[in-house]
Order: structure tokens, then sequence, then C-alpha cells
């Protein structure tokens, strides 16, 4: 299995392309550098996933998530693979997305699910893509911009995903998946708060080292969907904290890194707190020094709380080595490198 697993992971490198570093190129300022994406890589790894879901290829299915789940490998960001066999499995946020190929990729859940009755793997799966379906039912707009027919849409596709999550919570094993599957359906369902939290707390006292629960816990408490300002913050405090040290530090960092995109300056917006954060990515440094993803999200994170030190001690291990799953794009790599190594006023 560990073989099969080696064959995937290449198949995936391969497909991504991107993932590969590239060969130095030259930016209008006149650096040269190398580009790697290693999102692209967990994106082709969740191709691999689907396609061996149309091939109909159950056992290999079955085999790769007993593998994920047993030895909790990781990807270089430090987040589960079985987190992401799930999440770019079962969903196309990354790819073409057509009512017909939603359709299709809840069909082929829906088929091994039947297929294997006793699998635990099965409804988890089809639970994310019942709820990826039902997300593109509604569209990304805001509330009134949703017609009647997305809602009527989303609210049939969570209410299965919700039942094929209670179908596999009636079996005899258990998968750390299925926790975050039923996050990602009361985000949609709109849980209350008791059960929401009696949710989490259950899946962080199963599997305290599972990232997502906690990134997850976090977007719930958001104002934007059922907490107040502060509370996603608060929240990531004292979840974490019922860990042992470094992985507490560690765990809110990386809730705090999965929080980024929703700000412009999440250290100036928000409660986060940079203490935790810087030692959180330490940790992950000293445990991991190779991670090119990991590295560029603490000198990011370290931009953004304005810790010149760190952020210039960290671009110069970076070199002209832009992974693009954290600085989007070559400018802006160099825009906040020029401000690291500018003197301060």
């Amino acid at each position: 299995m560990r073989i099969f697993l080696l064959l995937v992971l290449a198949v995936a490198i391969a497909a991504a392309g991107c993932a590969i570093p590239r060969p130095a190129s030259q930016s209008a300022a006149g650096h040269s550098y190398t580009v790697s994406d290693a999102r692209g890589l967990r994106r082709a790894f969740g191709r691999e996933v689907r396609r061996l879901l149309l091939a109909r290829d159950y056992d290999q299915l079955e085999q790769m998530a007993a593998e994920l789940r047993a030895s909790k490998a990781r990807f270089g960001n430090g987040r589960w693979k079985l987190h992401h066999f799930y999440l770019d499995g079962f969903s196309l946020w990354n790819e073409d997305q057509t009512e017909r190929s939603w359709a299709r990729l809840v069909k082929e859940a829906r088929a091994w699910s039947e297929a294997r009755p006793r699998s635990i793997t099965a409804p988890v799966a089809l639970a994310y893509a019942l709820t990826g379906h039902a997300w593109y039912a509604r569209g990304g707009g805001y509330g009134y911009t949703v017609s009647d027919e997305g809602w009527n849409l989303m609210r049939l596709r969570l209410r299965e995903a919700r039942s094929a999550l209670e179908v596999a919570n009636a079996l005899p094993e258990r998968c750390p998946g299925w926790w975050e599957a039923a996050q990602r359906v009361a985000l949609g369902q709109g849980w209350s708060r008791q059960e929401y939290d009696s949710l989490l707390s259950e899946a962080i006292a199963r599997h305290p080292d599972y990232d997502g629960y906690f990134r997850q816990g976090a977007q719930y408490y958001m104002p934007r969907w059922y907490g107040a300002e502060g509370e996603w913050e608060a929240l990531a405090d004292a979840s974490t904290r019922q860990l042992p040290q470094p992985e507490c530090d560690v765990m809110y960092a990386h809730v705090v890194w999965s929080q980024l995109g929703y700000y412009g300056n999440i250290f100036t917006e928000s409660a986060a707190s940079w203490e935790r954060t810087r030692a959180g990515f330490q940790a992950m440094l000293e445990r991991d020094t190779v991670s090119l993803e990991i590295k560029s999200a603490y000198c990011e994170l370290a931009v953004a709380a304005g810790d010149r030190e760190t952020a210039r001690a960290l671009f110069a291990q970076l070199g002209n080595r832009i992974e693009l799953s954290v600085w989007r794009s070559v400018n802006r790599f160099y825009e906040k490198r020029s401000w690291a190594l500018a003197r301060p006023a």
C-alpha cells in the first residue's frame, strides 16, 4: 500500500506541473527566481482520488484512506493528507465547475457508498461531495443574491449530506474526517451554538491532533457566520490550549494561517496573537527545516505583524524561491521583501 501511495503522489506531482520548481526566470526588476506551487500538488492529488472514484476502484480508495488514517501522514503545509483526500478529492472548487461535473461527482460518490455499506470512508466522501454541491447551488454571493431555487437545492443537498453522516455514525469504525465533514454541514445548515460546540468538543477529544477541526471551528465563529467580533480568536486560543506544547502553539498558528485570506492585515484587524503564531511557526520549523510553504507562510505573517527582523531572516532563507500558494504572485513576493529589507524610517 505504501508503494501505491508513492505512485499516487508521483502521478500527482507530474500532473501538477507547477508543483515542481520551475527553471529560473528573470523578473522585470532583474531578479532571478524559481517558482513552485505546493497547492498544485495537493490539487493533483485530489484529481488522482477522483480518477479512482470515476473508475470505481473502491478497493484502492478504501486502502488509501485506511493508510492515511493509520499513518497520520501530512503534506508539506503540516496538514493531514486525509483532510486533503476528502477536501481535494471530493470537491471541484479548483476545477472547471459545471452542474454536470458536480452531479457526476455526487452520483459516483453515492454509488461507492451504496456498493460498500460497511465503509466509513465512502459516506464521509459523499458528505463532502454533497456539501460542495450545495454551496455550488447557493453561489458565492451575499445571501440576498441567492435565488429561491439556489436555497432549496442547498437545503436538500445538505440534508442528504447529514443523513449520510448519520448512517456512518452507526458503523463500528470511525474516521477523523467524519467530524470535519459534520462541521462543514453544520456551517451550511446553521446549527445552534450548543449543537456546534458539542460537535467540536467531541471531535477534539477524539482526535486532538486533527488540525481541520480547529480551522473549521474558527470559520464558524467568524462574525460573517455565527460569531461576534473576537470570538474566533478566543476559540482558537482556548481550544488549542487544551493541547500539550509545542502542539498547542503549532495548532494556533495553523488557525491564524487559515484565516489570513479574510483580512487585509490579520494582526491589525483581528485579535489574533502574533506572539503565539510566531511560537507555533518556530516549532514547525524545528520539526521541518525544508518546507518552503511553511517558511513562506511564516514570513508573510511576520510582514503582516510588522516584525521586520523575523521577516528579514526568513527572506534570507527563502532566497529567490517563490512559493505561489503563499505569495500568489512574483511581484507581491518582491514587494514584501523590499519592505523587510528597508531600513525603518
